[in-house]
């Protein structure tokens, strides 16, 4: 298969929503997601309207990422439809100018969130 071929056939994979929420007929409004620490460990604890919780482990970097998470990533996503990840993802990017924080720092953010939103749907 050639290059060219390859590239056309990446680009029309990524046309397509990764995420299957066809399950799931009403919204999931997120209603909270907070940042906890117990001892050493991390983790973040999402809830929906409804009452759904999700929960992610973090990282030590938890430490000094915890003002970015709730001033620049957690208010781009409490209040949406969780069924919209994918675009709440690519919206936190440029929430705020937050492009202008592209790397570590505000992605292990976004994937925190991310991972306790999916946790109850994994379940």
């Amino acid at each position: 298969m050639s290059h060219a071929i390859r590239c056309r056939e990446l680009l029309k994979g990524t046309a397509q929503p990764i995420l299957d929420v066809t399950p799931f007929k009403l919204p999931v409004v997120i209603e909270s997601t907070e940042l906890y620490r117990s001892g050493r460990e991390h983790f973040v604890r999402s809830i929906s309207k409804d009452g759904a919780v999700g929960i992610a482990v973090t990282n030590s970097r938890a430490n000094y990422f915890y003002p970015i998470f709730y001033q620049r990533v957690a208010p781009c996503f409490v209040g949406k439809d969780a069924r919209d990840l994918e675009s709440l993802i690519d919206g936190v990017y440029r929430y705020q100018s937050n492009y202008k924080l592209s790397g570590l720092a505000l992605w292990c953010c976004v994937v925190w969130i991310e991972v306790s939103l999916l946790d109850p749907w994994g379940r």
